[in-house]
């Protein structure tokens, strides 16, 4: 009997064993799992492509076999190409074609010589009866040259003293040897080509001129300073539309207490979706830098989720607008260990996007956009939300799937909200594109100067430089225009000298 009691409670110590031990390797599971999810993150951002494109990847688990019966039936590949294939399909950047007819032409003529006129069978000397051009394009390296503003003297003969010159031209630069298209010239070379003025000076020095980059640093200021109510009314251009979207980046920023050191800035954007752009630098990362900017900014505002646009809208005049690319990224990165999951919700993603390309391809009217979301896409993200609403209840917390989850469900009616709003995207993807002209140039720069100007004069050439490039206007062209009549247009008119203004007087202008 006694051998039967302790036998009866080793067993039941040996099962609560087991029970303790399960939970524990359970439990170490779930932690190896994440860790592996973890390096796989880091390992996918270092080493491989950062396109999201999912068609054809043949090395995801799962989609080895569904895609070989994809590869046997072409009609329906093409189908499921369509719905699986990375939404915002874009198409590939044009180059501009070029017009030959504003190049400058030097002929050259290559002749046959005395004894190769000759004809070979009657000796009879050839007649000349036409030419052939070949076309060749070379280049010159850029010329630079000083331009010598000569002003007449006059004096009289009868009265000592009294002497007239005439009187020079506004000048970008009071007193200042730069005309405006060096000034032009070295803003764009360091905002739109991502050349450090450290690298102009060595360039110019090659092409006979001498300057410091200090020199150049003080034109840009004072650039800045000039071009700044025009950046100002960008920005009133950009307030009166019904739509903004915003987006940040950090940059470095020269410290000016500590001689070689830097900290964190940001640079924020705010545009008309695939329109006009203006920039603004704080130091911090907080929910003032976007209050102040939008001041009494009353409609839609689309942004990625984070918190520092909270501010924003607390006041309940402005009214948030989702942005699904972000959603989408984060099943996107959960593809690998959820990826029969992940796909389905693509998929469907995908959709929403095919619907989106058919307005632009049909040029739809704002009321056209909000009648076809609300008929095809809104049905679509209800399934979604009760898709993913049922995926909460199975996938970790901490997983890459249990995030993206979190993401769409806590942001959902923010993501729905485009739908509503004709003038609206499904997504914040310009102001990314907007933003990337400042992410590739810091990696030349590496960072901005004082606080108290470099961030400004930044802001200010970022601004018209990138609002030119959307707006398929030459920067160069433009700025020397406007650097030239600055000075001598009254406030009232500054609008004429913004990026769009500038371009509807080109167009209005008669052919020269």
């Amino acid at each position: 009997m006694v051998e039967q009691i302790r036998l009866i409670r080793e067993i039941a110590r040996l099962r609560e064993q087991v029970s303790l031990l399960t939970k524990k390797n359970r439990l170490l599971e779930n932690q190896v799992r994440y860790l592996e999810e973890k390096v796989n993150a880091l390992i996918r951002k270092r080493y491989r492509k950062k396109s999201e494109k999912l068609y054809k990847q043949l090395l995801l688990p799962g989609f080895e076999e569904y895609f070989r019966k994809l590869d046997e039936d072409r009609k329906r590949c093409k189908e499921i190409e369509e719905e699986i294939e990375y939404t915002v399909r874009r198409k590939k950047r044009a180059l501009p074609k070029p017009d030959p007819s504003k190049l400058q032409r030097v002929r050259e003529e290559y002749d046959l010589g005395p004894e190769e006129r000759i004809c070979p069978h009657c000796k009879g000397e050839l007649v000349r009866i036409g030419e052939e051009v070949t076309e060749q394009y070379d280049y010159i390296p850029a010329k630079y040259f000083i331009r010598e503003l000569v002003r007449a003297k006059y004096a009289c003969k009868n009265c000592e003293g009294v002497i007239k010159r005439a009187s020079l031209p506004a000048r970008p630069i009071e007193k200042g040897k730069p005309g405006a298209g060096l000034l032009a010239h070295v803003a764009v070379s360091k905002y739109a080509d991502h050349l450090p003025l450290y690298r102009q000076e060595q360039i110019m020095a090659r092409g006979g001129i001498s300057l410091r980059r200090s020199t150049m640093c003080d034109w840009l200021g004072e650039m800045a300073y000039l071009l700044e109510p025009i950046v100002s009314a960008v920005k009133r251009q950009i307030l009166s539309s019904p739509v903004v979207q915003s987006d940040d980046t950090p940059v470095q920023v020269k410290d000016p207490d500590i001689n070689g050191k830097t900290h964190r800035g940001y640079l924020w954007v705010y545009t008309i979706p695939y329109g006009e752009v203006v920039f603004d630098f704080t130091s911090h990362h907080r929910q003032e830098g976007p209050v102040k900017f939008l001041g009494d900014f009353k409609g839609y505002l689309q942004t990625d989720a984070h918190d520092c646009y909270n501010g924003v809208f607390s006041n309940g005049k402005v009214i948030h607008i989702g942005c699904m690319a972000h959603a989408r990224r984060k099943f996107y990165e959960a593809k690998d260990s959820a990826p029969e999951e992940a796909r389905w919700v693509l998929t469907r993603m995908a959709r929403l996007y095919k619907v989106e390309r058919e307005l632009k391809e049909r040029g739809a009217s704002p009321e056209e956009r909000v009648a076809l979301r609300q008929r095809e896409s809104l049905p679509l993200l209800l399934e979604l939300k009760s898709y993913i609403g049922n995926l909460g209840l199975i996938a970790l917390p901490k997983s890459p799937l249990g995030r993206a989850v979190a993401y769409f469900l806590k942001n959902f009616d923010s993501l729905c909200r485009y739908t509503e709003v004709g003038e609206a995207e499904i997504d914040n993807n310009s102001a990314e594109q907007a933003i990337k002209n400042v992410v590739i140039g810091r990696k030349n720069w590496l960072f901005l100067g004082h606080p108290k100007g470099g961030p400004s004069r930044a802001t200010v050439f970022y601004s018209l430089i990138v609002s030119c490039k959307r707006l398929k206007i030459d920067p160069f062209a433009y700025l020397r225009d406007i650097i030239d009549k600055i000075s001598q247009v009254p406030d009232s008119e500054v609008w004429k000298l913004t990026p769009r203004g500038w371009l509807e007087a080109q167009n209005k202008a008669p052919p020269s």
